[in-house]
């Protein structure tokens, strides 16, 4: 054994290291990345002779060494690692053990370890092999059994009084004699009888008997084993016998009215228990919870009503008859696909919507529920409360759209389903409203507030005659002021069917660029005025204005 054995982990780990930095180095691009064949090739056998140092110092009984390098072994193989440090603690307590009976409870310990070392080995593709190990094994083996063939033989005589039913007594008797027939006095006898252990003591003449009572296990047959460990001077011995019950096996029929439910739903179960007792009792499980119906009388169709968990998917219902005596339990399992529930969704919103502006987007559920639905406008989501069947949600339209229609829709959320959709027309008023409807339209959106309208001839030696508007409004009249200084000083006459914005369009570039900048923004709040929400800033208009008229 070299001594530079375990320099071997830190180098594997430095090149897998090297392959992690040029993995994460490569473009973003990259979708896959492949390590070159040679350089995995070179790993697996770096590792692969890791693991052979370790196989190799068990083989020769170096345990501790083999233990050390087991426990610095990469954790990406952490199931070898563990089938190997359990091999070394089998072969250890093999080595060190001095009975017969321990001997051979490591030797079959050790076999299932080996089977599982040859499988992981074929798993990770190392190229490793066993056979140092397995010459240890097979070596021990047969000393083992050489030491066995001197012992003298034993046998087990065995017999069973069997039990009519599941839950009775029986009782288990039999004799330890060595081959030549004579009695093994004061030997212990182990009994095994459906997993469960028990030990009994042979009297002066090798006798035995054990009685037990049988669980109430419902099976055909069950199978009891005595067996005798064996000794410096007597070799082992086992026997089998087996015990058959019977009882009578109901048969439950059930079915549902449907396969299909919604969360919280009830649904009806029919059944039927064909039996030979009278008073059953029968237990319906689903998901958490249990419904039990006493005095069921056989060959009777009987309904009841289970409800549906809070929990979609596929569920099941199981059926089961308590079993009594030598009457075995019964069971049949439904299955019951579980879905939301549904919920219609019926949505209120105006047809025709204005860009900019907040939309009041409201509606109702049948039937009424208290929950969440998902309000979607365009590729805005909106999540809102649904209290007593009712929601409501303000929305805000995007000032950008302009004669589209745009999706609305509205999705209950778990545990509801359901969706109601519609579109509703945007309009941009900025955009394609002549000035002469925004005037018509400013007079009903600002219904809280007087606006006197009245027509007046210009003079003809200003810009020409035309119609306009005035408003008892503060922004409408600073708006009309300012556009009189501009019609003055570009020449550009605001004519009715020109929109705010296409005037603004108009005089850009014929003006100085303060007085522009001040006039667009007073352009942008005389809109929000009449057709939004804006509050009133007297200082801001006012300086606004200042800068026009300069």
């Amino acid at each position: 054994m070299r001594k530079d054995a375990l320099l071997s982990l830190p180098l594997l780990l430095f090149i897998l290291s090297l392959a992690v930095i040029t993995v994460n180095q490569q473009p973003v691009s990259v979708k896959e990345i492949h390590l070159p064949k040679v350089v995995v090739r070179q790993v697996n056998q770096l590792i692969s002779t890791y693991y052979q140092y370790v196989i190799n110092n068990i083989s020769v009984g170096n345990f501790a060494l083999a233990s050390q390098m087991v426990s610095k072994a990469p954790n990406h193989y952490s199931e070898l690692n563990s089938n190997l440090s359990a091999l070394i603690f089998y072969l250890q307590s093999l080595l060190n053990s001095t009975s017969l009976s321990s001997k051979e409870y490591y030797l079959l310990k050790i076999n299932e370890s080996l089977s599982q070392l040859k499988n992981l080995v074929e798993f990770y593709s190392l190229n490793v092999t066993l056979t140092p190990i397995y010459y240890l094994f097979n070596k021990t083996s047969v000393e083992i059994l050489q030491q066995e063939s001197k012992l003298i033989k034993t046998e087990i005589q065995l017999s069973v009084t069997n039990s009519s039913v599941p839950g009775g007594k029986i009782t288990i008797a039999g004799k330890l004699l060595t081959y030549n027939g004579t009695p093994l006095p004061s030997c212990t006898v182990y009994i095994s009888l459906l997993n469960e252990q028990y030990s009994v003591k042979t009297n002066s003449v090798g006798s035995f008997e054990l009685n037990l009572t049988l669980p109430q296990v419902y099976v055909r047959e069950v199978e009891v084993t005595a067996y005798f460990l064996p000794t410096n001077v007597y070799a082992g011995a086992s026997a089998t016998a087996k015990v058959f019950l019977n009882y009578y096996q109901p048969e439950i029929q059930a079915s549902l009215n449907q396969t299909r439910g919604f969360e919280g739903e009830k649904l009806t179960l029919s059944f039927e228990l064909k039996t030979i007792s009278t008073n059953n009792t029968i237990v319906i499980s689903i998901l958490n919870s249990s419904y039990t119906i006493t005095d069921v009388r056989p060959n009777v169709t009987y309904s009841t009503i289970v409800t549906l968990p809070n929990v979609t998917g596929s569920q099941s219902i199981v059926v089961t008859s308590l079993p009594q005596g030598n009457i075995a339990p019964a069971s049949i399992k439904l299955t019951v696909n579980v879905t939301y529930f549904p919920a219609n969704i019926s949505l209120e919103s105006p047809g025709l919507v204005f860009a900019g502006l907040p939309a009041n987007i409201n509606g109702y559920t049948t039937p009424e529920f208290n929950g969440e639905v998902l309000v979607t406008i365009g590729n805005n989501k909106y999540y809102t409360q649904v209290t007593d069947g009712r929601f409501s949600v303000i929305a805000n339209i995007p000032p950008t759209l302009n004669l589209v229609n745009i999706p609305i829709s509205v999705s209950a959320l778990p545990p509801y389903s359901g969706t109601a959709e519609r579109s509703v027309f945007v309009v941009n008023v900025a955009d394609f409203v002549p000035l002469g409807v925004v005037g018509y339209i400013t007079y009903y959106a600002l219904s809280s507030r007087t606006v006197e309208v009245r027509k007046e001839e210009r003079k003809k030696e200003e810009v020409g005659e035309r119609k306009k508007f005035i408003f008892t409004d503060p922004i409408a009249l600073a708006y009309y002021q300012a556009l009189t200084a501009i019609e003055k000083i570009t020449n550009e006459e605001m004519r009715d069917y020109y929109t705010v914005r296409e005037y603004l369009n108009l005089v850009r570039g014929k003006i100085d660029e303060d007085k522009y900048n001040a006039f667009a923004r007073l352009t942008f709040l005389f809109e929000l005025r009449a057709y939004g929400y804006y509050t009133l800033n007297s200082a801001e208009v006012d300086e606004l204005l200042k800068v026009i008229l300069s």
